[in-house]
């Protein structure tokens, strides 16, 4: 009797130490990295709402895609004021 409480005593522990695995990296995933944006890729090297502000590989915030032309900025803000009237800076010399 005392070998089979003591069985079932081990296989208990062996069950719960192979249930027992680390859920924190499933919990909490590692954030996702934003992909680099070249400056090949993209229409100005420059950010247009800034003015001659030369973009920085690896440092460009975020792009707009207008008439099948992709510019880059520096900054969110950059960005809502090129969305807010494109004409203004693509039109600029």
């Amino acid at each position: 009797m005392k070998r089979i409480l003591l069985m079932a005593v081990v296989a208990l522990l062996l069950f719960a130490c192979n249930n027992n695995t680390d859920k924190s990296d499933a919990a909490n995933p590692a954030p996702a990295q934003a992909p680099v944006i070249l400056k090949a890729s993209l229409a100005s090297t420059k950010c247009l709402p800034c003015g001659d502000m030369e973009l920085e590989e690896g440092a460009i915030a975020d792009t707009m895609t207008v008439d099948g032309k992709t510019y880059g900025f520096c900054s969110a803000e950059c960005k809502q004021a090129f969305a807010a009237n494109p004409a203004q800076f693509l039109t600029q010399p």
